[in-house]
Parts: C-alpha cells; sequence; structure tokens
C-alpha cells in the first residue's frame, strides 16, 4: 500500500518515475524526499543509491526494465553521507565496516549504467552533498564498461584511502564537475586511474591483492558478481574491440575529465590525480 500511494503522489506531482516493462524489480527501493528539502526527490543513502543501480542495471538485462538515454540520481542537498570506515578484523566480524557507535555507515557509489548522473540536488550544484570518511567514495568495476558517467556539485570529504578508484574498464568515461577533495587522507592518490585484466571488482590495495570484498557488504558483491553473469564478458581480447594493448608493462586506464574541480588540504604519497595509463583531462 505504501509504494502504490508513494507512486500516486509521485504521478500527482509530476515526479519521473522509473519507466518499466512489467514491474519494478525486486529490491529496487527509489528516492524519496529529502529530509533537509522534502521539495526535492532524492537520496540520502549511497548504499540504496548503488544498490538500486544495479538492480536497475540488471533488470534492463535482463528485459524487466526498459532502458533509458539518462539516468539521474539526485543526492539529498545538506546532508552528510557517512561511509563505511573501518576494515574487518576477522571474517566472523562482518558488521565492523558498516557501523559506527550504532549508525548505519554507507557503502561507496558504484557506477553500473550508462550516460548516469549523480547530482547534488536539482541542478548539481555544490550544495552540501558531502560523502564523508570511509575508505572510497567511488568505485568503477573493472569488468563493466560504464559510458558517461558524471558527479556533479559534490564534496568528497576525509576518505581514509582512495576517494575515486577509477579502476574501471578501460572504455569507460567518467566526468566531475564542480566537485571538491579536501581532507582526504593516507592514499596514494585523491583520485586513482589503473586497470589490468587481472584485476577483480574494482580497487586493490598498493600490493595488489584481492581485498575489496573485505571493503562491500557479502550481499553486495554477490549481487555484482550475478549481474556479472548478465554482460557479454568484455575482456582484452573480446571479439569486436580493439586489443587492449600493454604499453611498457602497463595496460590502459579509463577516461577521466575535471572541470571546475577542486583539491584542498589532502594528505597523499604519491599524487593528487595519479593517472596510470588513462586518459586525463583537466578543464
Amino acid at each position: 500500500v505504501g509504494r502504490r500511494l508513494w507512486l500516486a503522489i509521485s504521478a500527482s506531482l509530476g515526479i519521473p518515475i522509473l519507466q518499466t516493462n512489467a514491474q519494478l524489480p525486486d529490491g529496487y527501493t527509489g528516492p524519496a524526499p529529502c529530509d533537509s528539502n522534502t521539495s526535492i526527490v532524492g537520496y540520502s543513502d549511497t548504499t540504496i543509491l548503488t544498490y538500486d543501480m544495479l538492480t536497475m542495471a540488471a533488470g534492463v538485462s535482463n528485459g524487466v526494465v526498459e532502458s533509458k538515454q539518462l539516468y539521474t540520481f539526485v543526492l539529498c542537498p545538506n546532508t552528510t553521507f557517512r561511509m563505511g570506515a573501518e576494515e574487518r578484523d576477522s571474517a566472523e566480524d562482518v558488521l565492523s565496516p558498516w557501523e559506527e557507535n550504532g549508525q548505519q555507515l554507507m557503502a561507496p557509489i558504484v557506477p553500473f549504467l550508462d550516460n548516469s548522473i549523480f547530482q547534488c540536488g536539482e541542478r548539481g550544484s555544490p550544495d552540501g552533498c558531502i560523502l564523508e570518511g570511509g575508505y572510497h567514495h567511488v568505485l568503477f568495476e573493472d569488468d563493466i564498461v560504464v559510458n558517461n558517467a558524471s558527479f556533479s556539485g559534490i564534496t568528497f570529504l576525509g576518505s581514509q584511502s582512495v576517494s575515486v578508484v577509477a579502476w574501471g574498464h578501460p572504455y569507460s568515461e567518467v566526468v566531475f564537475v564542480d566537485c571538491e577533495w579536501k581532507g582526504n587522507i593516507g592514499g596514494s592518490a585523491v583520485v586513482d586511474l589503473f586497470w589490468h585484466r587481472d584485476l577483480q571488482f574494482g580497487a586493490e590495495p598498493l600490493d595488489r591483492r584481492r581485498s575489496l570484498r573485505s571493503l562491500v557488504p557479502l550481499w553486495f558483491a554477490k549481487k555484482v558478481d550475478r549481474f556479472k553473469q548478465l554482460q557479454r564478458p568484455r575482456t582484452v581480447a573480446s571479439p569486436g574491440t580493439r586489443q587492449l594493448q600493454v604499453v611498457n608493462g602497463a595496460y590502459p586506464a579509463m577516461h577521466a575529465i575535471f572541470s571546475g574541480c577542486m583539491f584542498r588540504v589532502n594528505t597523499i604519497e604519491v599524487a593528487v590525480v595519479f593517472n596510470q595509463g588513462g586518459q586525463l583531462e583537466l578543464v
């Protein structure tokens, strides 16, 4: 009843609703009126946002959901998103990365859909959308090509490792507009562009061990694995694509554009933007 009521209210107010062939896929939550401004419908939890996006992408792949030319995900303005901050101490300690003083912490944003916009508020201008803390704020999955993802008006604050892990497939593209990074500590870079054909699920520590799954909930990792099984494999030898050649011992990385962005008071070991084979544009 609650979901039907929300759909009816949304329709009467002219709020866009996800279009489907049959019904919304199981597990889809959707945006809601923001606590900071109830006239804006958006997300106040990045875990829900990322899971909704994964659910929608899987729905498009299996024909349950109609594909769209553009996907807009609104982050609630004047909202601080507290990201998961701690690595697990043991296999049994499954909640340590996602709870702090009884508060549920959030997962990073992992883009899964082409032509996706992640914007602060209605206009994507800087308006108090802060992704704070955690190991990573944004992750790109290395086996999935994501074209034309963009982030607008978002502040990335206080990550304990790499804020944006741009370790997506080399054919992936992302644009950051009017974003700011400040107070990020402990990582080799604030943004890291890297790819290797033997990567598994995005980011890895400096020694390249595959430990990201200790930084994301197990249920989420399983959902990603199932979604990847729906996709046509995109490897360095995929038919119909140009061969991704190794150059000087390294593979190419994804394309990243930064327009009107600021980097302030970040503590890093190597570089603010560590470009390891990617195409980088600063505008």
